[in-house]
């Protein structure tokens, strides 16, 4: 049994081999399900190789990799010994393991992590002894969903690309908040910074799944840091919107209704929510006093939720089918989801 530390670094002397008698074997096995955390270990930097051997009895080695920044780790094996290689993370899961289902003696394990410890499992395959040499590679990675590209995904990333909705990317210029890199920065590009927030924050896994409470947390962080810059300030209050938008999403309404447009009176747009108690074809016709029809809203199908705020509450910017304003005065709007059908008045005062 031996403990080896794999730590990030560089070092100017030759460090293509250690040598078998600088190494720390340790008789003592893991608990099942659990690492074994050594005492004392031969610091070996990624980029090199160690030659150990399989003993008779079950023999099972644990390297212990110590990792300080994102980044690709590669680990893997040569030798004429078939190995079996296992990555756990600190807590004892496992993240990847491989045997290259028989198809030749050595393993490759190649796993994005973050900075922690992690442990490399090595053991016979077909539990026979022998002699095996073990490599480590690192290869730092720089994602997207870190836009200020300072090494950490944080809520400053999450704050700067909320900042920037609805403006277009300067290719080149950090911060970069496109992070699917389509050419827009809107939510999408918010969601995928938190799934990375929440796959940090819980099991480590490349991304997790984002609730309206997790973001809640984040703003809550956020606003601790009493950060009173204008992108710091701005990208919190479009976290905030977005939050609202995420509620209203997760609320199941009893009944499906129209609800009364706001501002009214106004001069010249008006948003008009309602909300679904059933997925519809959902449609607003817009009528002048008399009864002439001047304007549909087709909103398309819509899943069942509340549609109240700018964002998901349909939208008339005062204007008829030929895209001319209307004149001031009374107007009727009716509401039509499915089956259900209901009309309200609103005013246009100029």
């Amino acid at each position: 049994m031996i403990g080896l530390i794999l730590s990030c670094g560089s070092d100017s002397e030759d460090r293509d081999m250690i040598e078998p008698d600088l190494v720390q074997f340790i008789s003592a096995k893991p608990e099942s399900g659990s690492p074994l955390h050594f005492n004392e270990s031969v610091t070996v930097f990624f980029n090199t190789s160690l030659t150990e051997e399989i003993y008779p009895g079950d023999d099972i080695d644990y390297f212990s990799v110590e990792v300080e920044q994102q980044g690709q780790l590669k680990l893997w094996t040569t030798g004429s010994l078939d190995t079996v290689g296992l990555l756990e993370n600190s807590e004892g899961d496992i993240l990847h393991s491989d045997d290259d289902d028989g198809e030749d003696a050595n393993f490759s394990i190649v796993h994005e992590v973050s900075s922690g410890t992690y442990y490399l499992r090595v053991e016979s395959d077909e539990m026979t002894t022998g002699e095996y040499t073990v490599y480590s590679e690192f290869e730092e990675v720089i994602r997207s969903e870190d836009v200020n590209r300072d090494g950490v995904i944080d809520v400053e990333d999450l704050i700067l690309v909320a900042a920037s909705f609805g403006t277009a990317p300067a290719p080149g210029v950090l911060p970069n908040t496109d992070v699917n890199g389509d050419g827009k920065i809107n939510n999408e590009d918010t969601l995928l910074v938190l799934a990375a927030l929440e796959a940090q924050a819980t099991t480590g896994a490349p991304y997790a799944t984002v609730t309206s409470e997790s973001l809640q947390q984040y703003i809550d962080g956020a606003k601790q840091l009493n950060r009173t810059d204008r992108v710091f300030q701005k990208g919190t209050a479009s976290l905030e919107h977005l939050l609202e938008t995420w509620r209203e999403s997760e609320v199941v309404p009893e009944v499906t209704a129209l609800l009364a447009n706001y501002p009214n009176p106004f001069n010249p747009e008006t948003w008009i929510p309602y909300q679904l108690a059933t997925p519809a074809d959902v449609s607003i016709s817009i009528y002048t006093s008399d009864g002439k029809l001047i304007r549909t809203l087709d909103l398309g199908h819509q899943a069942i939720g509340i549609y109240r705020s700018k964002s998901r509450a349909a939208y008339w910017d005062g204007k008829n089918a030929q895209g001319e304003p209307v004149a001031s005065g009374v107007y009727f709007y009716t509401f039509t989801a499915g089956e259900f059908t209901a009309t309200r008045k609103m005013l246009i005062r100029k």
